[in-house]
């Protein structure tokens, strides 16, 4: 742990050449694109790493922004922000009744309640961006809707993120294993390394 940071270690990602290497044998051999943290955050020489942040919008979750700025600085890293609208509960939204109690019309109210909640949410990553900017980070910003491990993975994987950042709500082993994480199952998919900020530490 390291300011409040873990990182998983077992997990697999690409090189350039499209081999598989763990992050011990990057370390070793120079293949692959990972640096540990700790070395991250001295200013180790690399190429530009790519972070890809995920926020949820709550308190718990933007305890990964300041760790991601500190790190991004230190790295000249660029940066991406990204959340999820979670479809499921965008469809709680929709179906409460209209304020004159008629029930609602489901595909009018669930197209106007992502289209507001959507542009809520870019308007909160812009806010966040702006810190990045006057750090002078390179950073961008996107949004999608759906089931966020998913979301995540293939966000990762298409804009080739070397290292994402999360925040995890320190749900114990056992409770994990039964109810399951969006930052377990991105550990899980192992697309890039992970590292988990855990609020409050």
């Amino acid at each position: 742990m390291t300011d409040g940071m873990e990182v998983n270690t077992q997990h697999r990602r690409r090189d350039d050449g499209d081999t598989n290497v763990t992050q011990d044998d990057a370390l070793a051999t120079g293949k692959g694109a990972y640096t540990r943290p700790e070395d991250l955050e001295k200013g180790a020489e690399k190429a530009q790493l790519r972070l890809l942040v995920t926020l949820d919008g709550s308190a718990l979750g933007d305890a990964v922004i300041e760790p991601a700025l500190r790190l991004a600085t230190a790295t000249a890293a660029e940066v991406r922000l990204f959340s999820v609208l979670i479809e499921r509960e965008l469809s709680n939204l929709a179906a409460l009744p209209l304020p004159d109690g008629r029930p609602p019309r489901l595909g009018e109210r669930l197209h106007k309640a992502r289209r507001r909640l959507t542009a809520e949410i870019r308007e909160r990553l812009g806010e966040i961006a702006s810190r990045f900017r006057d750090a002078g980070v390179s950073v961008s910003t996107d949004v999608d809707n759906g089931e966020a491990p998913a979301l995540i993975v293939e966000e990762a994987r298409a804009w080739g993120a070397d290292l994402i950042m999360m925040a995890t709500h320190s749900l114990s082993g056992i409770v994990e294993q039964l109810m399951g994480s969006v930052s377990a199952a991105v550990v899980r998919a192992g697309v890039a390394p992970v590292v988990l900020v855990q609020p409050g530490d």
